[in-house]
């Protein structure tokens, strides 16, 4: 399809942020929706830059004239930063201003692989899933720069800078089965959302052993290494394999310093 436009909703999280950048600079038309329960909005913005193509709406209805009678917008939900942050009831918030179902813009849902698992299955049988015309992006781990504060790959390089030894604790929303540097999975949803591709995809690195080299890296305990291994994945249609543009070391340093920068010299 052609596409000359995108709205985000969540675009101020770790998902949504690059989806905003790397649209933008592909030279997209791109608005963004947020609500105010966040922070480092400020340092997020100042990476933008003053965009012309760029307009920030709260999550409210103003931006309903937007998502109506538009086949070349593209609207990218992002609920796999809303999920992981355990955010569902804010997302859903977000939403109900939001007929979707009634727009003709292409619908793409960036959703955690956990969906796929059957500990998940109740939210799968939320109305916006169960859309006719969305296409649903199920990804792995993603890190790099503004990767959550409640990840794991977040919470070992934190403990890194500050010299600390103490117990990681494991999260039970993480995913350890595969991994993807933020900039090549963004990139890939990106050329999903401007083709007829399968409505279900899985993501999935081309690099083998991705999640378990940057674990190494991060000096991740075994015993943590081990948790969470059996996922069904045999109910999206189609597994993409994602190209690397960087080494897991190249990727940890990149958000490494992205956190030294944001939450050591504030």
């Amino acid at each position: 399809m052609m596409m000359d436009k995108a709205i985000v909703i969540g675009n101020y999280e770790f998902i949504g942020f690059h989806l905003c950048r790397t649209l933008l600079n592909k030279g997209y038309e791109v608005s963004g929706i947020y609500n105010n329960q966040l922070e480092y909005v400020e340092e997020m913005q100042f990476e933008f830059g003053r965009n012309a193509n760029y307009t920030d709406y709260y999550a409210s209805g103003e931006i309903e004239d937007h998502l109506t009678n538009d086949n070349q917008t593209v609207i990218f939900v992002n609920y796999y930063d809303y999920f992981h942050q355990r955010k569902e009831k804010v997302f859903s918030r977000i939403m109900l201003n939001y007929q979707l179902e009634e727009t003709s813009a292409k619908i793409v849902l960036v959703l955690p692989i956990n969906l796929l698992s059957n500990g998940f299955e109740e939210a799968r049988k939320e109305q916006l899933f169960r859309s006719a015309t969305a296409q649903m992006v199920y990804l792995p781990t993603i890190y790099g720069p503004w990767q959550s504060s409640q990840s794991l790959f977040h919470n070992a390089l934190l403990m890194q800078n500050n010299g600390e030894d103490r117990e990681l604790k494991w999260n039970d929303r993480e995913y350890n089965q595969d991994a993807i540097y933020v900039d090549d999975a963004i990139n890939q949803v990106i050329t999903l959302a401007k083709t007829n591709s399968p409505r279900e995809v899985i993501l999935k690195s081309s690099l083998s052993h991705h999640w378990d080299k940057c674990a190494k890296l991060l000096k991740i305990p075994q015993q943590i290494e081990q948790k969470q291994r059996l996922f069904n994945l045999n109910k999206a249609n189609q597994i993409i394999h994602v190209p690397f543009s960087c080494t897991p070391s190249e990727g940890l340093e990149r958000q490494r310093q992205q956190i030294e920068r944001t939450y050591l010299h504030r």
